[in-house]
């Protein structure tokens, strides 16, 4: 599991290296993206919880239920990326595979991003249509 989460961070660095114009703070950005996808994927679950038990669940910045989930995904970020060194030997690692599978590892990480913005996306209309 812990692979898999270095390797969408490999991923999502490597898109925003290769995007950026001038190249910097791309280990930043992918940061930024893991806990925007992270973000999306808890508050799809207060949506569906909100949907499906048909009650309604406010998510404003003035209600408590959405700093819980923000923490934790801060909190596992610290965990993750604080030695730096860390992710570099992954990096290392990841480098070394060959190209077919890493292409593989590229439309897979671009279809579970897609499918995290569209699970959002779509918890959000059944909340709102509740």
């Amino acid at each position: 599991m812990k692979r898999l989460y270095y390797y969408l961070f490999y991923k999502l660095y490597k898109f925003w290296d290769y995007v950026s114009v001038p190249k910097f703070w791309s280990d930043f950005k992918a940061i930024v993206s893991i806990i925007a996808l992270e973000t999306w994927l808890f508050l799809s679950l207060f949506a569906y919880y909100a949907y499906s038990s048909k009650k309604n669940i406010e998510l404003s910045l003035s209600q408590p239920i959405i700093y819980l989930p923000f923490a934790l995904v801060l909190f596992i970020k610290y965990l993750a990326f604080n030695n730096k060194n860390v992710w570099k030997k992954y990096f290392k690692e990841f480098d070394r595979l060959p190209r077919n599978r890493n292409r593989i590892g590229s439309w897979v990480v671009f279809f579970f991003v897609i499918l995290v913005v569209s699970n959002f996306i779509y918890s959000i209309y059944l909340y709102y249509n509740n």
